[in-house]
């Protein structure tokens, strides 16, 4: 999270730690709440494109855990998509019982959180993500300004939502409440900052109290880890070799792990392309300029014509696996989209997108999917 460089009155964050506090243990509150109250009407439904439920980005400024129970007294069927604690796994559970007594359910960012909080959004449920703790380091993500520092833009989020047919708003938080504000635009993640930044310019007091429960947390585990080996004193005496494992010398004992992958280069001869992923799990191959065995999700692919640079094909897709850019690779749950019928002559009677259930591809033979018009598309001329 980002540093706040706000001075707060030391009475002010005492008494909006305890306030927090007593949000966290599920205590009644009544909240005022204003803005876009449209986002609460079942009716706003109409206005989406397959029926989905409705994202709200918010921050830890105001009674951000309160507000979940007011959705749900509401009738929003909220769900928190919340990050996991890191050695607490028994605080977040206990956290997550008490959110559901007051009919709020709890998604830990993570595999089978995301295929949870997709599902749920699917079927009209409303779900709530803080994005101040996001990092503006990893190079995936665009930085903007916040509070005096720097966070990363809740881009992901927001496309994520679009894929699932949901509404997006921000919920910028106060003492006392919420003030509600529809997302529209092409950049949302900047006007939702911006947002959320000037919440909490004009509350300082409601959001530094994060601050100082997020310290006294944190350091808990690392106060217990002084006093045992202040005690013991054991640890001091092992080897290297005693206290981790080696790491495995050999590139194929390799698994790797990551969120945010970004590709670009050649799809063979004739096509450049980018390919994103949200997340992706892979092992690297015996020699070292072997390509990676992949498993992605949620991902994005745009080729163009490296002769006219006009792009010939957007494709999204719910899953990939095998081997890129070369092959033998498959996508799954593919959406594609021809933007130019110019680019491709024979497809524009066939309509210039589609779905399919699975698209094969290797940069040699291009794509195969049964006879779809994406199979003439190839990297390679044949």
């Amino acid at each position: 999270m980002a540093r706040s460089p706000v001075r707060v009155n030391p009475w002010s964050l005492g008494w909006g730690l305890g306030q927090g506090l007593s949000d966290l243990m599920g205590s009644p509150r009544s909240l005022i709440v204003t803005g876009d109250l449209d986002l609460l009407d079942e009716r706003r439904f109409e206005d989406a494109d397959d029926g989905g439920g409705t994202l709200f980005l918010a921050a830890h400024l105001g009674p951000w855990e309160a507000g979940a129970s007011e959705l749900a007294r509401r009738g929003q069927r909220p769900m928190v998509l919340a990050s996991p604690w890191p050695r607490l796994p028994r605080s977040a559970a206990e956290l997550a019982r008490l959110r559901a007594r007051h009919g709020v359910r709890t998604a830990f960012r993570g595999r089978e959180g995301w295929r949870e909080a997709t599902e749920w959004l699917r079927s009209g449920g409303t779900v709530v993500a803080l994005v101040d703790s996001l990092s503006a380091d990893p190079s995936h993500r665009r930085a903007l300004r916040f509070v005096g520092s720097e966070l990363g833009a809740p881009e992901a989020l927001l496309r994520w939502a679009d894929r699932q047919g949901a509404i997006t708003g921000v919920a910028v938080g106060a003492p006392d409440g919420f003030g509600l504000h529809r997302l529209w635009g092409e950049d949302r993640s900047r006007v939702c900052v911006e947002l959320l930044d000037q919440g909490v310019r004009r509350n300082p007091s409601a959001w530094a109290w994060v601050h100082a429960l997020a310290g006294a947390v944190l350091a808990l585990p690392s106060l217990l880890l002084f006093l045992l080996l202040s005690v013991s004193g054991s640890l001091s005496a092992c080897s290297s070799e005693e206290r981790l494992p080696p790491l495995p010398s050999h590139p194929e004992e390799w698994f790797l792990e990551a969120e945010g992958l970004r590709w670009h280069g050649l799809l063979g001869k004739e096509l450049r392309g980018e390919l994103r992923a949200a997340r992706g799990t892979g092992r690297i191959g015996d020699l070292p300029d072997q390509a990676v065995d992949m498993k992605l999700e949620t991902i994005r692919l745009r080729a163009w014509s490296r002769d006219t640079g006009l792009e010939i094909l957007a494709l999204q897709a719910e899953r990939f696996s095998g081997r890129w850019p070369e092959g033998p690779a498959s996508f799954t749950t593919v959406l594609w989209t021809v933007p130019s019928a110019e680019t491709l002559p024979d497809l524009a009677a066939l309509g210039s997108r589609g779905k399919l259930e699975r698209v094969d591809w290797t940069a040699l033979d291009g794509f195969a999917c049964g006879g779809c018009p994406l199979e003439g598309l190839k990297g390679d001329k044949p």
